[in-house]
């Protein structure tokens, strides 16, 4: 890694960093460069967009989206919106500290919407998985409230930005109303590219069915 870069990949996890070099050193090299993680102890490859996701860096994801970083790359089988529906900090924040909890979510979603702004794929693959049918999946298998909550907020957002399911049709219980969950019957059959979702179709459901 040139030092240019390796400057570059330390302002992704500042996010205090100093918006002039930052801009400076991503005029020098190429923004979208596959990169080798100094951090590590072996070779992670990973992206400037993708680092600076993992650390929540909402002031950097939009510089490099600002300056043609691909919200749709993919390296070592990993990608940054694939990445977000994650909300990546450990339970003990939530019990200690639930107002910082909550800003860490929030801002998660907003670089999961400015990614979704500048052309990230909704209904991405990774690994012969489709984003938005995964997250559909894992919302159903979430056994903390704030994960449910933060996923169920995240599935909404890609409906949002056109998420579409091309096999049956998922059946989504309503935001924020876990109740729903024990009334639901749910199976779901790997298939290639996704998964078929089959399951009884609550009425009050069905608006948020129809957007899919």
């Amino acid at each position: 890694m040139s030092q240019i870069s390796k400057r570059l990949f330390e302002l992704c996890q500042n996010e205090e960093f100093d918006l002039s070099e930052a801009k400076s050193l991503i005029s020098q090299i190429d923004i979208n460069e596959i990169i080798i993680d100094p951090t590590w102890s072996w070779e992670r490859k990973t992206t400037f967009l993708s680092e600076a996701t993992s650390n929540s860096n909402l002031k950097m994801v939009n510089l490099l989206l600002e300056n043609g970083a691909n919200p749709n790359m993919i390296c070592n089988d990993e990608n940054p919106l694939w990445d977000l529906q994650y909300n990546d900090y450990p339970d003990s924040t939530y019990e200690e500290d639930d107002m910082l909890a909550y800003q860490c979510e929030e801002k998660r979603l907003q670089i999961a919407q400015l990614m979704l702004d500048y052309g990230a794929d909704p209904c991405m693959i990774v690994e012969n998985e489709n984003l938005f049918s995964y997250v559909v999946c894992s919302i159903f298998n979430d056994d903390y409230d704030h994960l449910w909550e933060y996923r169920s907020r995240f599935l909404i957002l890609l409906v949002a930005y056109g998420a579409k399911s091309d096999y049956c049709a998922p059946e989504i219980i309503k935001p924020f109303d876990k109740s729903n969950l024990l009334r639901y019957k749910f199976i779901c059959v790997p298939v290639g590219d996704g998964y078929h979702l089959t399951g009884e179709i609550l009425d009050e459901n069905r608006d948020i069915i129809a957007k899919i």
